[in-house]
């Protein structure tokens, strides 16, 4: 059977719904075991391509989920990071799909020491660099006391600025031509950075800095990276206007049809039972649970559903349609080993997911007929 791509991957987000402190923790749980990932961060974080030089310089220990007291109450970033001294060199905020709060970009930078280098990082999909950098600079801009970004590096995969703020803030002055604000003038380059990258991006370069005799480390990455790449496959992309067509909620309409339909085929050739049970409805999609019936007696009693699973779907791709198998029984592992074409995915809570996959360019009969003989043949299968 497939499943995620990592251990971590598969018991995180069954565990927890904090997976973005699960996911710092693993990081931090690598950094601090690893001096060359640490110095890879480090070699990342840094600049030397503008003409404000950067170095973060070494950084020495991480703790995650540190209380601070700020203007909006406690404030709470997902990891600090601390130079030999035990100052606070780095502070780092971990996203996923979860929205920037107030105070998360404003709030965090003043925890960042003087003097002396300092980074407020946001770890990020990459599917979301543009989006939540806007929210980032929109924070850190407006905030009653703003800071000025100069933006150095704008990569699909990071974002860099280096921050530029007055230590006394003088309110703007009204003249008869133009309104002048003195903060632009006061303002000067601080040894601050603000800077978003991708987590695919931070990855690919512990990974390149771990030595290659340390499978341990190789290996800690390498889980962190299955979690990581499950949550970016469900992360929120911005909405594009051909995403809103019509014909994307026709063509849905018509996927939960079919599936009606060959519950309906299936049982005018009575080779399946819906007897007891009905047609169900959740945030993933649509389904109808039924009995196969194999010389007319139900097999083992087991209950099947056939569904429209937008979740599947999207994780697994080509067909919004699947049959939700119980895997309890026995004779579900015949199902990934009777055709190489064949794929079983675990689900969990005793059950298996087998894609139906649709015919293309064809009508809508056509569409029926293929569905319900593939669903037929993977029934027998199963029932051997």
């Amino acid at each position: 059977m497939h499943t995620e791509s990592s251990l971590l991957a598969h018991l995180v987000p069954r565990l927890t719904r904090n997976v973005e402190d699960a996911a710092t923790d693993a990081l931090a749980f690598i950094l601090n075991k690893s001096e060359e990932c640490r110095g890879a961060l480090e070699k990342l974080l840094s600049d030397q391509s503008g003409e404000q030089d950067f170095a973060l310089g070494p950084l020495t220990r991480f703790r995650t989920q540190v209380n601070f007291e700020g203007v909006e109450g406690k404030l709470r970033p997902d990891m600090i990071g601390y130079d030999r001294s035990g100052a606070v060199r780095l502070v780092e905020e971990s996203k996923f799909g979860a929205r920037l709060l107030k105070g998360q970009a404003s709030g965090f930078i003043d925890q960042l020491e003087e003097p002396g280098p300092g980074c407020l990082l946001f770890i990020a999909p990459g599917t979301r660099i543009t989006t939540l950098w806007a929210e980032i600079e929109c924070e850190l801009t407006t905030d009653l006391k703003p800071v000025l970004l100069e933006l150095t590096e704008t990569g699909d995969r990071m974002r860099r600025a280096a921050i530029k703020y007055a230590r006394t803030r003088v309110p703007p002055v009204d003249t008869a031509d133009e309104q002048v604000s003195s903060d632009a003038e006061a303002a000067e380059y601080t040894e601050k950075r603000v800077i978003l990258i991708s987590w695919d991006l931070l990855l690919d370069c512990l990974a390149e800095a771990a030595p290659a005799a340390d499978s341990q480390t190789a290996s800690n990455i390498g889980q962190l990276r299955g979690l990581t790449d499950e949550q970016d496959l469900c992360a929120f992309k911005p909405i594009r206007k051909a995403e809103l067509d019509p014909s994307f909620g026709r063509q849905m309409c018509w996927f939960n049809q079919l599936v009606d339909d060959m519950i309906a085929h299936g049982r005018r050739e009575g080779w399946l039972s819906t007897e007891g049970l009905r047609p169900t409805q959740s945030r993933n999609g649509y389904g109808h649970y039924f009995r196969f019936l194999d010389d007319s007696k139900a097999v083992e009693h087991h209950e099947h559903c056939l569904c429209v699973s937008l979740r599947h779907w999207a994780k697994h791709g080509d067909t919004p349609l699947w049959l939700k198998i119980d895997s309890r029984a026995e004779a579900v592992h015949n199902l990934g080993g009777s055709d190489p074409a064949l794929t079983v995915f675990e689900g969990g809570s005793g059950s298996a997911w087998t894609p139906i996959r649709l015919t293309t360019g064809v009508g809508y009969h056509r569409v029926l007929d293929d569905a319900s003989a593939q669903m037929q043949r993977n029934l027998k299968i199963l029932a051997k």
